[in-house]
């Protein structure tokens, strides 16, 4: 999923790759949303010159509002799609998303499982941390 809406006049441009949106001002500065910390997406057409709309989110909690040229208005309706979409869709390299089949009961050997794991990449650090708390029973 990678487009643009250009902007126009003092209208920013909105870049949308496959994780996040980029809002490049007129003057050159750059804001940086993650697909994953945005919810609540509204387009607004009530403005007070008819060709201008705002798209709005939330965004980690604050809220976000972007004015856009309203020819644009499909491409953003699609961008909203896609990155719903994107939400919806489980997050890789977690082992939430992983069905495990005969895991070993000794915790030594279950945790030698885990470490291959991390070492290829396909946990983190904090899930491998979160296992050994899990499996040797220790506190935070």
């Amino acid at each position: 999923m990678e487009f643009e809406i250009e902007g126009t006049l003092k209208l920013p441009t909105l870049y949308f790759d496959d994780e996040k949106l980029v809002v490049k001002e007129r003057d050159g500065s750059k804001k940086v949303y993650a697909y994953t910390d945005m919810s609540h997406f509204e387009l607004s057409y009530k403005q007070m010159f008819a060709n201008f709309a705002t798209f709005s989110f939330q965004y980690q909690k604050k809220s976000i509002v972007i004015p856009y040229n309203k020819l644009y208005t499909k491409k953003l309706e699609h961008a909203v799609d896609q990155i719903k979409e994107k939400q919806r869709q489980p997050k890789k390299n977690s082992f939430s998303t992983f069905v495990f089949d005969d895991l070993p009961t000794d915790p030594f050997e279950f945790m030698k499982k885990f470490k291959e794991m991390l070492d290829l990449g396909i946990i983190t650090q904090e899930e491998f941390e979160e296992k050994k708390r899990e499996a040797f029973h220790l506190e935070k």
